[in-house]
């Protein structure tokens, strides 16, 4: 009887062990901050966020060196190894985070912050990681890839009112949705759609001060296709 509950245990440890198993250390990212993650076309993963360095000091002058945060991304293939991992801003004069990547056709486009100012600013890296060119925006709250190429940007793009915003490539607009075809809504979040259309969730807020929130589908064209209360 002893031996049989020996081997029943053995067995119940073996199973637990194959359904939860060990987990392994592929990277280390220390002192960094991570804000988005992406899955690539060609199934690796990026990553963007920022880099807080430690406090340093500079032993010629015996001066204590405080960096700002520096905007980092990286890239992981599948099994979680690093392809490159690139440190974007120098932190000596802004502090810089990013908060959104999304993939375009000719590498990876970047929505930063700057803790500083609160300039939001985009920022196009190669698929090596390497910056490309960088534009200043309004406060802007989402970047996602679009379906055809390019981007999709929820905010403000030239420092107007808030508006959805497709850019191609070079971060040029190509075409924008305006604050008043949605009775001046917040917009909170974009998705792709499997139409290759998208949805927004946005909200307004009542004479009470209540959310009332929203969902509006688009497509590619920016034409609206449908608007849903969810919330009454």
């Amino acid at each position: 009887m002893k031996n049989i509950i020996i081997i029943i245990s053995i067995l119940f440890i073996t199973n637990l062990s194959a359904q939860f198993p060990t987990l392994v250390e592929k990277n280390s990212f220390e002192n960094f901050e991570i804000s988005s993650l992406i899955k690539t076309k060609n199934g690796s993963f990026v990553l963007t966020g920022f880099f807080c360095p430690k406090l340093e000091v500079n032993e010629e002058k015996g001066e204590e060196i405080n960096y700002k945060n520096r905007l980092w991304s990286a890239e992981l293939d599948q099994n979680g190894k690093t392809i490159w991992s690139k440190i974007l801003t120098d932190g000596i004069k802004d502090s810089i985070i990013g908060k959104y990547i999304a993939e375009g056709n000719s590498g990876f486009l970047i929505l930063t912050k700057n803790l500083g100012n609160n300039q939001h600013q985009l920022v196009k890296i190669n698929n090596s990681g390497d910056i490309l060119w960088k534009k200043n925006v309004g406060k802007s709250s989402k970047l996602i890839s679009a379906n055809k190429g390019g981007y999709i940007l929820l905010g403000k793009y030239n420092k107007e009112n808030n508006w959805i915003y497709k850019l191609n490539e070079n971060g040029e607009e190509q075409w924008k949705i305006s604050m008043s075809q949605f009775n001046n809504q917040k917009m909170v979040d974009v998705i792709n759609t499997i139409d290759y259309q998208y949805i927004v969730l946005a909200y307004d807020i009542n004479e009470i001060g209540e959310k009332k929130w929203n969902l509006v589908k688009f497509n590619d064209e920016g034409k609206i296709t449908w608007k849903k209360k969810i919330s009454k």
